[in-house]
């Protein structure tokens, strides 16, 4: 019988952190990764916002991988008319697949021990805590004791993962959430690609669900990467935008990627704890790869804390709820939807104040930073 004080559930940013982070202060964690290889399959472009915390990511990951620096944020109307282009901190595109093995690298030279290939099947409980998880390993169902278990298990865990099995979603009854496919088509020669710009494109002939599609121009060879809902809205945008189809014509595809995306967009459980559970990053509702960093990092502070109290009940844990909350990850969006307006309405409204909204909007996403309360409290 296995036993560790801290098991986490998933090797992505969040969990690969927060690994790393409580067992640089001695603890005995194992983290958990359901696919075999870390960072695949992957599941989004790999930006990184523009932030404080995300300079001290990169400044560690090295400067050299980097595939592109942000600068520009540009709009188009559901017509396929330019509606305005500004400047922001955007931060960077990385490779996921290397980022998401160097942080978990650094979670096994800090000491934890990694388990691939591993998939929680159910979680043990005991007098209403959370003691353990049921996990299947190279054909072999066994059982793994924690004082605490991190739920990083991404956006699935909501709707299939830790979230539903622990039944923390009791505490979330007023938000629903939907959630529905995605994907992105990795392009080669892709006209018109210009590295540096972010650009969204609105309208009704997206996803239904959110009605845009996220373009990603990674490099002036014309590589990017474009989001759209299913690979049929693909095909019709290929065929039918004023925009996309002629930058689309000659494109190759190089790749496919994807996952689940939430409705609420971007807004996280309220309640984020059990006795003996903590959520992080899209398992308790945050969207984007810097927040779910941040929430590991922060998660693993309450988890040094409470090992070293020897207390894991809920009242001890929601210390994690309360500095989520009032942190800005727990304020800003990194997006929204306008599916719900009419097109010639939001073709104006984008025109007229779209400018204004996305800087009230980067505002928010500049300020994510972190600094580790053990730190802290050995200064």
């Amino acid at each position: 019988m296995e036993n560790f004080e801290v098991i986490i559930v998933g090797a992505g940013p969040a969990g690969s952190l927060a690994a790393r982070k409580t067992a640089e202060k001695g603890l005995s964690v194992l983290l958990i990764e359901e696919h075999s290889t870390i960072g695949l399959p992957v599941h989004c472009s790999g930006w990184l916002n523009g932030c404080p915390y995300t300079e001290k990511l990169v400044n560690e990951f090295g400067r050299d991988k980097i595939i592109t620096k942000v600068d520009r944020w540009r709009v188009w109307t559901p017509k396929g008319e330019f509606a305005y282009e500004m400047k922001f901190n955007g931060g960077y595109f990385v490779d996921r697949v290397k980022f998401d093995q160097f942080l978990a690298q650094k979670a096994v030279q800090a000491g934890s021990q990694l388990s691939i290939g591993t998939k929680v099947i159910d979680l043990i409980k005991e007098d209403e805590k959370i003691i353990g998880i049921v996990a299947k390993r190279k054909g072999k169902i066994q059982k793994i004791y924690s004082d605490l278990l991190i739920g990083c298990d991404g956006s699935k865990s909501i709707p299939m993962g830790i979230a539903e099995k622990s039944g923390i979603l009791k505490y979330d009854k007023k938000k629903e959430r939907k959630y529905y496919p995605g994907i992105q088509v990795e392009f080669l020669n892709m006209k018109d690609v210009e590295p540096g710009v972010i650009e969204i494109f609105f309208g009704s002939i997206f996803d239904k669900h959110i009605a845009n599609a996220f373009v990603s121009n990674l490099d002036e060879e014309g590589h990017a990467l474009v989001g759209f809902g299913t690979y049929q809205d693909y095909l019709n945008v290929k065929k039918n935008h004023p925009v996309l189809k002629k930058r689309l014509k000659n494109a190759q595809e190089f790749g496919l990627r994807g996952g689940l995306y939430a409705f609420l967009l971007g807004e996280a459980l309220k309640t984020g704890v059990l006795s003996g559970l903590m959520l992080c990053g899209d398992a308790v509702g945050y969207h984007g790869i810097i927040p779910a960093a941040i929430s590991g990092a922060m998660a693993a502070d309450i988890a040094v804390d409470a090992v070293d109290a020897s207390s894991f009940s809920m009242e001890t844990l929601q210390e994690y709820d309360k500095i989520r909350r009032k942190h800005p990850i727990g304020k800003a969006k990194l997006g929204m939807s306008f599916a719900d307006i009419p097109e010639n309405a939001l073709n104006t409204f984008l025109k007229e104040q779209g400018e204004m909204l996305n800087k009230e909007l980067f505002k928010g996403l500049e300020l994510f930073d972190y600094e580790s309360n053990q730190k802290k409290k050995i200064e």
